[in-house]
């Protein structure tokens, strides 16, 4: 599963090391390239460093950031807090605002820990959405006759294609 984040370069090393065997990392340079991931189905995961949101685009910043919030429910989206400046409190303020919900505090080794096994789980989790939608599906459409039935298994059996 990749995880697509926006961090700052002391950040990178130390989520790369983190990550090791759990998720893959793609590191980007700005949000529209993490957007882009997003929207290419790339990522199941967002990871913004707090000090990234400290810039003078932090308006646009935001707007983008709910927008993934927002517009793929599925995306797990969290921040990342590796160090306390004087604009920190700001910067969490304004990922509080675009929806994310999740902060792991990386000062402390504890944070390491909590950011790798929020990750493997909320990666891990999503991975079950067939399973869970046939499952679903079978009870919702018990009642159905059998030739409905097919059509519905068969928009989650049929093998993936590429456009």
């Amino acid at each position: 599963m990749v995880v697509s984040t926006m961090l700052t370069g002391a950040e990178r090393c130390r989520v790369d090391a983190a990550g090791t065997d759990a998720y893959e990392v793609v590191h980007r340079d700005s949000i529209d390239e993490v957007v882009g991931d997003v929207r290419a189905c790339r990522a199941r995961a967002v990871l913004v460093s707090v000090a990234c949101c400290q810039s003078p685009n932090v308006a646009r910043i935001e707007g983008r950031i709910a927008s993934i919030v927002r517009d793929f429910p599925r995306v797990t989206t969290m921040a990342l807090l590796s160090e306390a400046t004087s604009a920190a409190p700001t910067a969490m303020l304004l990922l509080g605002r675009s929806g994310v919900r999740t902060v792991v505090d990386a000062r402390r080794p504890e944070g390491w820990r909590v950011l790798r096994e929020t990750l493997a789980e909320r990666l891990t989790t999503g991975t079950d959405i067939v399973a869970t939608a046939v499952t679903q599906l079978s009870a919702d459409l018990r009642d159905a006759p059998g030739d409905c039935r097919r059509f519905f298994f068969a928009l989650f059996s049929a093998a993936e294609t590429s456009v």
